[in-house]
This record gives structure tokens, C-alpha cells and sequence, in this order.
């Protein structure tokens, strides 16, 4: 029989089917595997293409010579880097939106990394998290993962860094519900 939930933290209501669902591994879609090469001559991203892209922010160097990890500003963003006013008092839409490119090698996806190599992902893109969340302009910043599957333009794998400042409603309100139920529960 169907439930209609409220979500203790969110109070937003959920229905939960507690029979007649497709199970998890129903929901799969099989598709045909392709050979993805480790270097891609079109990708702006695969290593020796490096002047196709914006200035590094960041680089993590390879022992062996080169790099294993790049962050540089992504070029089609919808968000300016400088704030501009305008005659009426707003603000254009500012904020800040790195690409990290997380290897050289174009067939690797973020589930492929060695474990060192994940490791160097996560420390940066923290690092990076922590130095754009340093500036007072900033009120928000989250770091998301593209996946080629999902119709991102480049199969190279890639998160993205986005910071603004605006605090997302939906994440306004999260916020507040948690305040709110810390305020009564003391947890």
C-alpha cells in the first residue's frame, strides 16, 4: 500500500510505493560498450592541447613529467567573474565556475581513477572549494560531476566548481528546516 511521508529535516512530502515497483536492477538500461581511446587529437583537454583551454588555476604535475590533474575556468559559463551594478541597484549574475579536469588519460572515467589519483581529485577540488569560499562576495559553492552518459559536450571526465552569490531556495530552505529542527531537538 502507498504511503504519503513528510520528511523530518525538509518537511516536504514524499510517496513511498511499498509494492508493485521496479526493483533497482530493473531500471538499468543496457547499452552497447564502446572503446573509449586514452587520447582524443579533438579533445581540448587531453594532454599537448592545453593552449585550447583558458590559463590553469591549478595543476597537479606527474612525476613521470606533464600533469595528472588540471583546474582551469570554464569558458561557457552563465555566470560573470566580475560584479557589475547596473542603474536600477542589481547585480549581474556573478560568480565563479572552474572545470577540474581529473586526468591526462581521455578514456578514464571518475570510477577508473587509481586510488592516488582520486585522492589528488578530491584534495583539490576541496582546495579549490576552500580558496573561492574565502571570498566575501561568495555565499554559496558546490562541486557537481558531469558524466559524458548524461550529454556533457566532452566525454573527457570532468566535475565542475560553481560558486555565486546567492544561496539556492531549495538549499535556503534545507537550511532552514535544519535550524529549525535543531532548535527543537538540540541534534
Amino acid at each position: 500500500m502507498p504511503e504519503l511521508r513528510q520528511d523530518r529535516f525538509t518537511k516536504e512530502w514524499v510517496f513511498v510505493a511499498s509494492e508493485d515497483i521496479k526493483h533497482p536492477q530493473e531500471l538499468i538500461a543496457r547499452r552497447a560498450q564502446r572503446a573509449t581511446p586514452s587520447f582524443d587529437p579533438n579533445c581540448p583537454f587531453c594532454p599537448g592541447h592545453e593552449n585550447r583551454t583558458a590559463p590553469e588555476i591549478l595543476r597537479v604535475p606527474s612525476p613521470k613529467g606533464g600533469w595528472t590533474l588540471r583546474v582551469i575556468p570554464h569558458k561557457f559559463t552563465g555566470v560573470a567573474s566580475e560584479l557589475e551594478g547596473n542603474s536600477s541597484g542589481a547585480v549581474e549574475g556573478f560568480g565563479i565556475h572552474e572545470l577540474i579536469i581529473e586526468t591526462p588519460d581521455h578514456s578514464l572515467t571518475t570510477a577508473l581513477l587509481p586510488d592516488n589519483q582520486l585522492l589528488s581529485l578530491f584534495r583539490s577540488a576541496k582546495a579549490r572549494y576552500d580558496e573561492i569560499c574565502l571570498d566575501p562576495r561568495i555565499a554559496y559553492a558546490t562541486i557537481y560531476k558531469k558524466h559524458a552518459a548524461a550529454g556533457t559536450g566532452l566525454e573527457h571526465s570532468q566535475s565542475h566548481l560553481i560558486a555565486s552569490q546567492v544561496i539556492p531556495p531549495a538549499v535556503a530552505s534545507r537550511l532552514q528546516q535544519a535550524r529549525h529542527h535543531y532548535g527543537k531537538t538540540g541534534n
